[in-house]
């Protein structure tokens, strides 16, 4: 029951920051937000150097955005692969959180008014990406259907964890209503 407990907890941490992220988006000062958005910046900046052995220009500047979204889908495959339902869907919130990072990203390209670690504006991902791919005039739309897409993602990973939370209750009272341990022994 406190696994539940505690669980649940974590679920209304996470839909307090949804909620912030929701509403003020991408500049929201909301605690899990920054948290959050930590971790996929230092895995985003990673995936740079990580694909920087290949030498191509395009999979170096892609590879942030990819290590980024590619971190959180595998640790959803190995908790649904090891039967870790709940963790699976805290997974699926974060790989909603990403693909929606990466929508501001994309959305950014023609301003890049976005903060780089470069400090630079010539370091811009998405800028790079649709200037070389001839899609610069579409990347508000793009950046907004990735936005979008993954605030879908991150409700229905919370709608996920707490349908297992729910489920998850009620058989183990079923479980425990139905098997005392003792045989029964009906009388007439």
């Amino acid at each position: 029951m406190i696994k539940k407990i505690v669980q649940f907890l974590f679920l209304l941490f996470l839909l307090n920051t949804s909620i912030h992220y929701f509403r003020d988006g991408f500049w929201t000062q909301d605690f899990g937000y920054q948290l959050f958005r930590g971790a996929i910046l230092i895995i985003h900046e990673a995936g740079h150097a990580i694909l920087s052995i290949t030498g191509s220009h395009q999979i170096i500047v892609l590879g942030g955005t990819l290590l980024q979204l590619i971190v959180p889908l595998v640790f959803i495959f190995y908790f649904i692969w090891k039967g870790h339902k709940y963790s699976s869907a805290i997974m699926l919130w974060w790989l909603g959180l990403s693909v929606s990072d990466m929508g501001v990203y994309m959305a950014d390209a023609k301003l890049r008014a976005l903060p780089l670690i470069s400090g630079g504006v010539d370091g811009h991902d998405w800028n790079n990406l649709f200037g070389l791919w001839g899609l610069m005039k579409h990347s508000d739309s793009i950046g907004l259907f990735a936005i979008r897409l993954g605030y879908f993602i991150m409700s229905a990973a919370m709608l996920w964890a707490l349908w297992i939370i729910i489920s998850d209750t009620k058989i183990a009272k079923l479980k425990k209503l139905t098997y005392s341990g003792e045989p029964r022994i009906i009388k007439q």
